[in-house]
């Protein structure tokens, strides 16, 4: 799928091509009539790791003039603001996790569907873009899909066209190394544990004698 490596150069020049050259006092880059190029960015309070994120989006994007707003927020309100609909949403852009779907289909059933509560960034409860409609019913095609081959394909297929339209920009993911004493028993097969899968089934897990 299309990647977007970290490349500040070319920032500067995509920058420069919508107009922006020049620079302020403060060192942040402004249009031809002298307005700042900055947004804001929340995330909820209280989560550390998502206010270091942002710190890191300000400090990053201010390297190539660009000023980041930044404010952690009560989680209910920043939800409230995800949630909005209308054309004067009252955010810009949001951090924010979410879990994934099912193991057999991790596509979120309200988030990748154009009509989802959680399809946050367009909530018309219409696809707009074809490449929405594209994805819509890649969807529902593959969480019907019994060839686990033909599956996978058309999961790789929903993340090259979200990887073109960007809707969503992933920043982190999950990963960890489990470890457990031998005595532990019922682990998955080593082929099969990941981020996604995990090390074992709570079900599946005894302790040997």
């Amino acid at each position: 799928m299309p990647k977007y490596e970290y490349d500040p150069k070319q920032a500067v020049k995509l920058l420069s091509e919508l107009g922006f050259t020049k620079k302020d006092k403060e060192g942040y880059l402004v249009d031809s009539k002298g307005r700042r190029l900055e947004f804001n960015l929340a995330t909820n309070a209280g989560n550390n790791q998502r206010e270091q994120i942002a710190k890191l989006i300000v400090d990053e994007a201010k390297k190539v003039g660009v000023k980041v707003n930044f404010q952690a927020i009560d989680f209910n309100t920043l939800v409230g603001q995800l949630l909005s609909s209308g054309p004067d949403r009252p955010f810009d852009a949001i951090i924010i996790g979410l879990s994934g779907g099912g193991l057999d289909w991790p596509f979120g059933a309200n988030v990748v569907p154009c009509k989802g509560n959680l399809h946050m960034w367009n909530k018309s409860g219409q696809c707009l873009d074809p490449r929405e409609t594209q994805l819509d019913a890649l969807y529902s095609r593959g969480r019907t899909e019994l060839d686990f081959k033909k599956r996978v394909e058309i999961g790789y297929r929903m993340q090259e066209i979200e990887a073109s339209l960007l809707p969503v920009i992933y920043i982190a993911g999950p990963n960890y190394h489990p470890a457990w004493n031998n005595r532990l028993g019922g682990e998955h097969p080593d082929a099969i544990i990941s981020a996604i899968w995990g090390q074992r089934e709570v079900e599946l897990t005894f302790i040997k004698k």
